[in-house]
C-alpha cells in the first residue's frame, strides 16, 4: 500500500511512499518541499522528509480513515479531515495534536485541544456533554473555566 508521486508531464515515478498498512487516500507538501504528509484508511498521517523517505512522525488521533489534508499557509499547521466526522490540528514539526474541531448539526461545532480547553458556537450546547466526575452537563460557552473564545484561532496562529 502506497502513494506514488509523479514527475509531471512525461509520468516518470519521482517517490513512493510506502509505509502505510491501508491505501494512501491524501497527501500534502509543506512549503519547505522539503515535507511532506500523507493520509491513509489506516487512520494515521504519516510526515516525511521527502529527500530520504524517512518518516519523522506517524500521527495518530482518527478513529476512521484519513480523507483529507491541508498545510496552513506559513506550513506551522497541518489539518486533517477523516471519516470519523472530525478535523484534527497538528503541528507537522513535532507531530503534537493541537486541537480536535467536531462539526456537529445545524452548522455547529466544538474545538478541544489534550489540556482540555474549549470552545463552540453557541448551538453545541445541545449536541455535547462533558462528563464531571459522575455528572453529565451541557457544554456551554463561557460556563467553565476551560472556555477559551477564540480557542481555534489562537491555535492555528500557534499561540
Amino acid at each position: 500500500v502506497y502513494a506514488v508521486v509523479f514527475r509531471w508531464p512525461n509520468g516518470e515515478t519521482m517517490k513512493q511512499f510506502t509505509r502505510h498498512d491501508g491505501p494512501v487516500t491524501a497527501i500534502a507538501f509543506l512549503p519547505d518541499n522539503k515535507t511532506v504528509a500523507t493520509g491513509s484508511e489506516d487512520q494515521t498521517i504519516q510526515i516525511w522528509d521527502y529527500t530520504t523517505l524517512r518518516v519523522l512522525h506517524t500521527l495518530r488521533g482518527h478513529t476512521d480513515k484519513v480523507n483529507d489534508l491541508a498545510i496552513g499557509r506559513d506550513g506551522k499547521v497541518l489539518f486533517s479531515g477523516s471519516e470519523d466526522g472530525t478535523i484534527v490540528v497538528w503541528n507537522p514539526a513535532t507531530g503534537q495534536l493541537l486541537a480536535s474541531l467536531i462539526l456537529l448539526a445545524e452548522n455547529n461545532w466544538a474545538v478541544f485541544t489534550p489540556e482540555g480547553e474549549y470552545d463552540g458556537s453557541p448551538g453545541a450546547a445541545n449536541s455535547i456533554n462533558l462528563v464531571a466526575g459522575a455528572d453529565t452537563v451541557p457544554l456551554i460557552p463561557g460556563r467553565y473555566a476551560s472556555y477559551h473564545p477564540g480557542l481555534l484561532r489562537s491555535v492555528i496562529a500557534g499561540r
